[in-house]
Formats: structure tokens, C-alpha cells, sequence
């Protein structure tokens, strides 16, 4: 046993916190003590003399919060906790019916190969029944666990993903709701996310299923039309108004939210692939007719791009600064439609794992850099813009605040200072967004050697060389020159 490791009795098994730093083994799976929890069964206790022995078996209760240690291949194992006794649990306190048994349990990946990154996605149909009914009911649920692939876990554990995530869920949206229903309409109560479902097992959300409810994600290769691109932002400038007054009640919840990618923390990650993403890019587009001028600029960026952007995302003091969603592009967002002209009329947003305290102008490059299509790209900015803070000041008041605390031109001008992390999410996003299937990055084969050797440009750079891509990016690349980025 660990010495002098305090410990308290729950229900029928002793959980034991054990002191920091101190490394133990359980199934050869390593974990720093500190963050881990094992729960000691089948305890017996006996006296020989004047020494108490104490016989038990460990079951580990993994939580993954240190990037130091090492990763198990968590989502091979899915299938065989998503069980009855889980969800039971999970519908008797979301429904508040301890009545409730679940019957049957059956999931599935809820999407392809290459659609999700750092997670793996499954649908999962629960039946179960009430005493309170003869009728089985079923629900459809959406359980999001890490990726299988080593480098993509670490890149998450390191970004603090998973504990922002479930930090929005558990504790911001429902404060977020409380607003809504005291201050705006109640028809917008349920209309910023999917319905989240507690748990209490680690490392892993339950939602509601949007698609069962009519929703569905755009087609990113397409791109969002005027329609779809006004209806995002003003559902982003919903989220940004009622987080301004929830910060302004609570500044210390800003501290829950701490950068994810672009800080001095995570600069040795970054300096292993960001450089040189730009240096393949701008060998590629070297090679297109037309756009060779295109080469050097953005290999002029690769050398200081890094310090750039870890300066863009921190909040500015005495700037009008929000929580942003930090990774609002087409992926990351639901639409239903009309069923008779198909005309798009809800949204909801999904994946609040990047949320970061700063500029809503990252949030505005992110999304029109990488989102719209080409059409709304190269005339529609200014007037999407315009439209973003016409309904940010508008739930501003509705808010109780006031609708002077960010300018239009204050807006605009942000938005340009922000134009290179734009430019960042259009080497590194867009190609996830245009490219085919045929084309896309198989993270499920990055290793962390080939991260640090820089081989990792290679997949970059299929997707880089691809067709739809090449159209696409060209028109960018027009659209960031007329802009002054480049």
C-alpha cells in the first residue's frame, strides 16, 4: 500500500486518493497520482499480532487531465461500457424517474472516417420503460469519447478540451439558460445546443441526438450561403451577448476557459508542424499557374506566425472581449429546414471544446474565412458583419446591457487586426472543409515521430494537391489579397 494515503469509505468499496507524483502501475496501465482514482474491492481486513493487513482488488477509474502520462486506447473499449447499467443511470437522474429500466442498448459510429478529429462519435438507441407505463420508449443519444489515435489524444489532453467541454456543459449552459429564459423569448431556451445528459463517468459527453430532432450538418464542400451564414451568426451573436453577462457577473469563469492552442504552453507543439504546414502549402501553390506570386507570402509567414497569433487570441485589457465558441466553422453547427421548401429556420451549435476569453472577431475570422461559400466570401463580408452586430447588440439590450459597449467600427477594425488567424484556419481548416473524401487527412495513422520529423506535411499535402481544393483555395487566396492579408 501507499503510505499514509487517506482514504473514506463510499457505499460497499474504499476510494483512495493517492499523494501527488506518486506513480503506480494497475494492469500495466500507468497513471500519475494526483488526478487518478481506483476504487479497491473484495477488501478484507485481518489482524496478526500488531499488524494490520489489508487484502483488496484495484479497479482503475481512469482520468485523463495529466498529457505527461501515457494513452490508452480508450474508444476500442467503448462498446463494452456503453451498457445498460450506464444509460439506466444517466435517464433516471436526467428524467428525475428512478422507475426507469433500460432494456436494450445498440450504437454505431454516428459519423465517417476523417468527419472528427480529436473524437470518436457514436449514436446509441436506448429502449427502456417506466413503472409508471406499459409503453417501452426509446432516444436516441450522441456519446463523445477521445479518438483512438495517440498524437490526436495528447494534442487534446494538452489543449484542455475535455475539461472545458464539460465545463460549458455542467456549469455555463445552464447559467446560459437562465438567462434565456429570464431575459429572452422562451421560445430560444433550447435553441443554442443539443440537450447534454450527465454523467459521472470521465472523458466522456452524452448529448441528445440533433438529427433525430431534424438537423442536419451543411455541406462544408459547398459552403453556406447567405442564408445559412446570416442564421450562424446570429446565433454566434446570441452566445457572445449572454456570455458577456455571465462574465460580467462572474469575471473568475474566464479562468475555466484557458487558451488551447496559441499560448507559450503550447508552442514546442506548435513549432512541430505549423512552420512547415505553410512551407508545403506555399510549395504547392508555387506550382499553380497564376498564383506563383502567392508562394513567398505565405512562406514569408511560417517564421514568426506562431508569436503572431499566441499575441492575436489573448484579451485585450478594456477591449469588449467574449467567451467565443473557438472553433465555429461549418462543422460545428446543425441546421433544420422547412419540409416543404426546404428554406433554412433553426440552428444549433455543437463542440464547445475550444472556447477562449478574447476578440469575437476570432470567432467571425474563423468562421468566414472557412465556411461560406465562394459567392458570400467575396461580397457578402461587410454586410455579415454588419448582420453579427446588428444582433449582438440587440441581445445586448435585451440583456440589460448596453448596446454602445462594441462599435460597428470597432468591429471591423478588429476583424482586419484578426486577419491573420484567419489566414491560420484557411491553411489548416480549409482543407478539411473542401477536400474529397479520397483526399482527406488520416490522422488515424499520425505518430508522434512523424509529427516531430515533420512527416506529418506529406498528408497535408494530398490534401493540399487535390482538386476541389485547388479550385477552392485559389479563390481564397483572391478573396485574403483584395483583403490586404496577403
Amino acid at each position: 500500500m501507499v503510505p499514509h494515503s487517506p482514504f473514506k469509505r463510499m457505499r460497499s468499496h474504499l476510494f483512495f486518493y493517492f499523494p501527488p507524483l506518486y506513480p503506480i502501475s494497475v494492469n500495466k496501465q500507468r497513471a500519475w497520482t494526483g488526478v487518478s482514482l481506483v476504487v479497491l474491492t473484495n477488501m478484507k481486513v485481518a489482524e496478526v499480532g500488531t499488524i494490520l493487513v489489508i487484502t483488496f482488488n484495484i479497479q482503475p477509474v481512469p482520468v485523463m487531465t495529466d498529457p505527461e502520462r501515457e494513452v490508452t486506447n480508450m474508444s476500442t473499449e467503448t462498446l463494452s461500457w456503453l451498457n445498460k447499467d450506464l444509460f439506466q443511470e444517466v435517464l433516471q437522474q436526467s428524467e428525475q424517474d428512478l422507475t426507469i429500466t433500460v432494456t436494450d442498448v445498440s450504437a454505431e459510429l454516428a459519423v465517417g472516417k476523417g468527419e472528427n478529429y480529436t473524437s470518436v462519435l457514436h449514436r446509441v438507441r436506448v429502449t427502456f420503460k417506466r413503472d409508471t407505463s406499459f409503453d417501452q420508449e426509446s432516444l436516441s443519444l450522441i456519446i463523445k469519447t477521445l479518438s483512438d489515435n495517440k498524437v490526436m489524444r495528447m494534442f487534446y489532453m494538452n489543449s484542455h478540451a475535455y475539461e472545458k467541454e464539460d465545463h460549458f456543459y455542467k456549469v455555463l449552459l445552464p447559467k446560459i439558460q437562465r438567462l434565456i429564459r429570464e431575459k429572452l423569448d422562451m421560445e430560444r431556451v433550447q435553441m443554442l445546443t443539443a440537450r447534454y445528459y450527465p454523467t459521472k463517468r470521465p472523458e466522456i459527453i452524452i448529448l441528445e441526438d440533433l438529427s433525430k430532432l431534424g438537423f442536419r450538418v451543411a455541406d462544408r464542400r459547398r459552403g453556406m450561403d447567405l442564408n445559412h451564414c446570416t442564421l450562424a451568426l446570429q446565433a454566434l451573436a446570441r452566445f457572445h451577448a449572454l456570455t458577456t453577462v455571465l462574465v460580467a457577473e462572474e469575471p473568475g469563469m474566464v479562468e475555466n476557459y484557458p487558451e488551447s492552442y496559441f499560448s507559450e504552453d503550447h508552442r514546442a507543439i506548435n513549432n512541430m508542424y505549423l512552420p512547415r504546414t505553410y512551407e508545403s502549402l506555399s510549395d504547392i501553390v508555387g506550382g499553380w499557374p497564376g498564383f506563383e506570386r502567392f508562394a513567398d507570402k505565405i512562406r514569408g509567414k511560417s517564421d514568426h506566425i506562431i508569436g503572431t497569433l499566441n499575441k492575436l487570441v489573448k484579451p485585450k485589457e478594456g477591449a469588449f472581449n467574449v467567451l467565443n465558441h473557438g472553433d465555429f466553422w461549418v462543422n460545428n453547427m446543425m441546421f433544420r429546414y422547412d419540409e416543404v421548401t426546404e428554406e433554412v429556420k433553426d440552428i444549433r451549435l455543437i463542440d464547445f471544446q475550444i472556447i477562449r476569453y478574447g476578440s469575437p472577431a476570432l470567432d467571425l475570422q474563423c468562421f468566414l474565412t472557412t465556411s461560406p461559400n465562394d459567392e458570400v466570401r467575396e461580397t457578402k463580408v461587410d454586410q455579415l458583419l454588419e448582420e453579427y452586430h446588428s444582433a449582438l447588440t440587440d441581445n445586448l439590450r435585451l440583456l440589460g446591457m448596453s448596446p454602445d459597449l462594441y462599435s460597428l467600427e470597432t468591429l471591423k477594425k478588429e476583424f482586419n487586426d484578426c486577419s491573420l488567424f484567419g489566414l491560420n484556419n484557411a491553411v489548416v481548416v480549409f482543407c478539411a472543409v473542401v477536400a474529397d473524401p479520397s483526399d482527406r487527412i488520416d490522422v488515424d495513422s499520425l505518430t508522434e515521430e512523424m509529427m516531430k520529423s515533420g512527416e506529418q506535411s506529406n498528408h497535408l499535402g494530398k490534401a493540399f494537391n487535390g482538386e476541389r481544393f485547388r479550385n477552392s483555395f485559389q479563390k481564397l487566396l483572391l478573396y485574403m489579397e483584395k483583403r490586404g492579408i496577403l
